[in-house]
């Protein structure tokens, strides 16, 4: 009987303690999330000879010359079972369309299959968008979805985003 007893005793030990690495767990995949896009844009204001913004502020990145960024991280993301990769960049106008900026910087990691397709000069892939293009790249729900095989690309809005690819870090440099 008093073994039974242990035993629940330290069911209930443990149960605790899994609730506590759970919630623990939960605030650092949090803090992951908060921080994806800040290499993004470190590697952009360093291009532009810029300064990152405040957490909250309507743009990301101000460079040199007064222009206001905002930037948007993609790593490569697998639809489903598919081979086919994808960057995917979401929430481009911000919560209730708060972001104000001059231009839309996408960045996304290199696809290594495609390497030959993306600019050398540059570590990530990147396409720079005025703000007034922003909607005629946008999709429904505030969000771009491109596949990494950019010669593939068929869908209208794609093509039109491709025209936005920058081929060089002096296209950020004269921001």
């Amino acid at each position: 009987m008093d073994e039974l007893v242990r035993l629940k005793r330290r069911v209930l030990e443990l149960e605790e303690e899994n609730a506590a690495l759970k919630k623990e767990n939960e605030a650092l995949e949090k803090r992951i999330r908060f921080a994806r896009g800040v290499p993004a844009e470190e590697f952009v204001a360093k291009l532009t000879d810029g300064v990152r913004s405040r957490y909250k502020d309507g743009h990301d990145v101000t460079t040199g010359r007064g222009r206001r960024l905002e930037i948007k991280m993609s790593h490569l993301n697998s639809p489903g079972s598919s081979k086919t990769r994808r960057w995917n960049w979401d929430r481009l106008r911000g919560d209730n369309e708060t972001k104000d900026y001059d231009f839309l910087v996408l960045v996304g990691d290199k696809d290594p299959r495609y390497a030959s397709q993306y600019p050398s000069g540059l570590e990530y892939v990147c396409f720079l968008i005025p703000r007034g293009e922003v909607d005629t790249v946008c999709s429904r729900g505030d969000c771009i979805a491109l596949n990494t095989n950019l010669n593939t690309v068929r869908a209208h809005k794609g093509i039109l985003l491709k025209k936005y690819l920058l081929h060089s870090p002096a296209c950020l440099r004269e921001l």
